[in-house]
């Protein structure tokens, strides 16, 4: 009887394996995505051969800063970097790698390491060393679409990081896809476009004397609005004007 009971056992344990075994797989249709900035992708889901309803799940992404994924599996790229979508619901649990690329390089981003100092700033800047002073960094632009990179500093530590690129409208376009694909813009002021994300704000602009620029700064909760924006970047042009002309 008890060798009755232990064969009756080891069937049922059988059967409920194979049970699990046939339940079908749950997959995303693609477990890793390539975007540009303004691409998108709909993501679909499955279990067996059947489609499972996007809006019975719940859908986040790790960095909506990078991309926004909608109730109904569709991801929406912003800006480059990378973010993971996950998809949740009742036994369903899959996720999925978004690397959003860029279509423009025209320059290596500055360091923009705020509130660092000249030394570490050196230790991280590749370029060629032009000249040093105790306030200031200027370094010889990588290819012939940057002038030069120029860092300033307030106090021993980093303020601002400076790209004085060549005066073309070739250029100037490429910059302005260069800082979309890379921030958000925000609005143009006084011939200034400002660029955003929640550690950095980029101002995009030309004058006489330093020529087509992109000035970076700290972006802190003080820039409450454009024209306090505005009033930042134009104090760093005057900065940069003097300088620059120490430095040269």
């Amino acid at each position: 009887m008890k060798n009755l009971y232990l064969l009756l056992l080891l069937m049922i344990l059988f059967v409920s394996c194979n049970k699990d075994d046939l339940k079908p797989t749950t997959v995303i249709d693609k477990t890793i995505v390539e975007l540009k900035y303004d691409g998108q992708h709909q993501f679909i889901i499955t279990q067996g051969s059947e489609s499972i309803d996007a809006s019975s799940l719940i859908w986040t992404s790790s960095d909506e800063t990078v991309g926004t994924v909608s109730s109904l599996g569709l991801f929406v790229a912003n800006r480059i970097g990378t973010t993971t979508i996950k998809a949740k619901g009742t036994g369903i649990n899959v996720t999925s790698e978004i690397f959003i690329t860029p279509y423009n390089t025209i320059y290596k981003e500055p360091v923009l390491d705020f509130g660092e100092t000249l030394a570490y700033i050196k230790s991280k800047e590749s370029r060629t060393l032009n000249n040093e002073a105790s306030d200031g960094l200027l370094y010889s632009g990588e290819n012939s679409k940057v002038r030069n990179v120029m860092y300033l500093f307030e106090g021993s530590l980093l303020k601002s990081s400076i790209v004085l690129l060549a005066n073309t409208d070739a250029v100037s376009t490429e910059s302005v896809s260069f800082l979309m694909e890379r921030y958000t813009y925000l609005d143009e002021s006084d011939g200034i476009y400002i660029f955003t994300n929640n550690k950095v704000a980029a101002g995009l602009s030309y004058n006489d004397n330093l020529g087509l620029n992109i000035i970076y700064i700290k972006n802190t909760s003080t820039f409450t609005s454009i024209v306090a924006l505005k009033k930042a970047f134009r104090n760093q042009i005057s900065g940069v004007k003097m300088k620059q002309i120490r430095l040269n």
